[in-house]
């Protein structure tokens, strides 16, 4: 008996520990924040340059545009398959927040250079991906209430919050 009150005891010391959970919407919740959120996106599409293969370099894609998996083969297939445009998505919630991830990949990252310039070339390279990252604070609404947007491009980061915001290491919050 002394066993039995001893499980019981532990077990209900760990639940009464662990903190609660975020409760998660279904994935058909997600996705419809996620369209609600999804930015505008304008693509410049550049057809200078002699990797640029007339503004295809340019494109946004899925990773596996070529039909496989290889992200080795990537700079030689651009020109040669469909390049359907394709944009990845996460959503992650908290009670408070929830956080939506949008993703672009181009198979290329190329240079207005030409191919036999080295100095020009260096910043060419396969497998190249942007986003943003939207902050939506859950306030029983259907879609919530955008706090921020950051924006990475290459080692850029940009940083857009609503009026009156601010955005720290503690969250979106009121300016002081």
């Amino acid at each position: 008996m002394s066993i039995v009150l001893a499980l019981l005891a532990a077990t209900w010391t760990v639940l009464v520990a662990r903190p609660p959970s975020a409760a998660a919407s279904p994935s058909r919740e997600r996705a419809e924040l996620a369209q609600w959120w999804a930015p505008v996106h304008f693509q410049d599409v550049d057809a200078t340059g002699e990797t640029s293969l007339d503004g295809k370099s340019d494109y946004l894609t899925g990773y596996d545009f070529d039909g496989d998996r290889n992200a080795r083969n990537n700079w030689e297939n651009t020109g040669r398959f469909p390049l359907k445009a394709n944009v990845y998505y996460s959503v992650v919630e908290t009670k408070g927040f929830a956080y939506l991830l949008y993703t672009f990949f181009h198979p290329r990252d190329w240079s207005d250079g030409t191919i036999g310039n080295w100095q020009e070339d260096l910043n060419e390279h396969e497998n190249d991906a942007e986003g943003a990252l939207v902050v939506v604070a859950r306030d029983g609404s259907p879609h919530g209430t955008l706090k921020a947007t950051i924006t990475v491009s290459h080692s850029d980061f940009y940083s857009l919050c609503a009026e009156g915001r601010r955005l720290d290491r503690r969250g979106p919050g009121r300016r002081r």
